[in-house]
């Protein structure tokens, strides 16, 4: 029983030896491996490091050549605006000299065109008066387009003979301007009554209305002679009117109200537009 004791004994202590053993052995693996790891590790953060001074001294140097570069181009850019800058100013001092010449040509131009329309206007103003003075109410009736009355107070009066001949009161005007005179100006009721019946009642078949020079565009109901422009003295005006009916009704002329076969006053557009066959009155100084 004894020796069988001894011999457990020895067992357990073999097997304890072997435990202690193995556990030593692997701390001394684990210390090993642990050295290891530190070891890797300080590898690892020298890597590191070196690869951010890598990566630091890359980005620097890629710092500098793009500041390199974009100074390069600034430079270049700096030079093509010096040279379009230079250019474009050398090109607006030729053209300002260049205006100044045309400049100085066109006055020269001008006072020569002035001298010209004067002398030009001097001599149409004497052909004119010389027209005007050699024109009889017989010339103007041959040519068709006017009838024209005897003489009154110094005067003559033409009828236009076609609506073609204006379109507008400022077109009738000029008209009989070309003729030395002026759309009419009924200051009397003599000078009313000699335009009825001279010229309006021989000639009343083919129209019912003449324009005068009168209107009250801009002064509505203040009528106002075109040429001499002074109020009208005269208004014999057709029963309720002038009422300016469409608006636009700013110009005055003769009517004749068919069935007395009187003239009177009415106002009218100053336009005259198909199919409207209307006709105008010049009053002719003589």
């Amino acid at each position: 029983m004894k020796l069988r004791l001894h011999h457990l004994k020895l067992d357990v202590s073999e097997q304890s030896l072997r435990i202690y053993n193995n556990v030593t052995h692997f701390g001394e693996m684990l210390e090993r491996a642990k050295d290891f790891s530190k070891t890797q590790f300080l590898n690892l953060t020298d890597r590191v490091h070196n690869l951010s001074e890598e990566y630091i001294g890359l980005l620097n140097k890629h710092m500098i050549y793009t500041e390199d570069a974009l100074l390069n181009a600034i430079r270049r850019n700096q030079i093509l605006y010096d040279n379009k800058f230079e250019n474009l100013h050398m090109q607006c001092s030729e053209s300002s000299k260049a205006l100044q010449e045309l400049s100085k040509e066109l006055k020269e131009t001008q006072k020569l065109n002035d001298v010209r329309y004067k002398d030009l206007l001097t001599n149409c103003s004497q052909n004119h008066s010389l027209i005007l003075q050699t024109t009889t109410p017989d010339d103007i009736i041959r040519s068709g387009k006017f009838y024209a009355s005897k003489k009154f107070n110094d005067r003559i009066y033409l009828l236009s003979l076609s609506e073609e001949l204006f379109t507008t009161i400022e077109d009738a005007q000029q008209v009989c301007m070309s003729y030395g005179g002026y759309l009419a100006e009924i200051d009397t009721d003599e000078e009313f009554q000699f335009i009825v019946t001279e010229l309006l009642i021989p000639q009343s078949t083919f129209f019912d209305m003449a324009f005068i020079g009168a209107s009250d565009k801009g002064h509505e109901n203040t009528w106002i002679n075109l040429h001499s422009k002074t109020e009208i003295a005269v208004k014999k005006w057709r029963d309720h009117q002038p009422d300016n009916s469409q608006g636009n009704e700013h110009c005055m002329g003769f009517w004749q109200w068919k069935e007395s076969n009187n003239w009177y006053f009415n106002d009218y557009p100053c336009e005259n537009l198909p199919p409207r066959n209307e006709r105008f009155i010049c009053e002719i100084p003589k």
